[in-house]
Parts: C-alpha cells; structure tokens; sequence
C-alpha cells in the first residue's frame, strides 16, 4: 500500500472516529438532560414513565428509567474516552503521513 492510499485511508478512519465522538457527546447530552428532568420530578409522582425497546415504549418504574439513563452516560463517556484516545493517535499518524509525503515529494524533485 502506497503513502497516498495509507493517508487516504488514514483520513476516513479520522472522519468515523470524529463523528463517532460527536455521536456519544450528544448521546450523554441527551441522556443528562433526560435525567435532570426526571430529578425535577417529585418521587411520589403518579406520572406514568415508558422506555424505549426496538420499536415500541415499555412502562416502567422511574428507578428503572433513571438507572438505564445513568449506565447509558456511563459507557458512552467511557467510549467517547476510547475513542478520543484513537482520534489522536490518527490524527498523529496523519501528521506523520503528511510529513513522509513532503519528504517523498521534496527528496524526488
């Protein structure tokens, strides 16, 4: 595989990881603003709360809700922290590319 191929390929792994990491941020948005919400609630509250699964809503208990809400802030910190880790190792090795490109070209002239 040539330099130009491994930059390019370099690049789409960059751009995935990037939105990867806006994915989870406005995941954990989401999910924290759902939460402050449901803390503003009074606990004897007779609101009824649902949950998504696939493709329809189950009725469930507000300690359920608030539990699934906070293990779902949870991994997706722990994977925007995954994946910001690999985000800058490519964006090194992009550097890095870029810079053996330049030499290629600079050395060839």
């Amino acid at each position: 595989m040539d330099l130009r191929q491994q930059y390019t390929q370099t690049k789409r792994d960059y751009g995935a990881a990037q939105a990867e990491v806006n994915k989870l941020q406005r995941e954990i948005k989401v999910s924290e603003i759902t939460k402050s919400e449901l803390d503003s609630l009074p606990e004897n509250s007779d609101a009824k709360m649902y949950q998504g699964v696939g493709k329809m809503f189950m009725l469930s208990t507000r300690e359920d809700v608030i539990s699934d809400l906070e293990k779902t802030m949870k991994e997706s910190k722990s994977k925007e922290g995954d994946t910001s880790k690999k985000l800058s190792y490519l964006e090194n090795r992009l550097k890095s590319q870029e810079q053996n490109i330049r030499e290629l070209i600079s050395g060839s002239s």
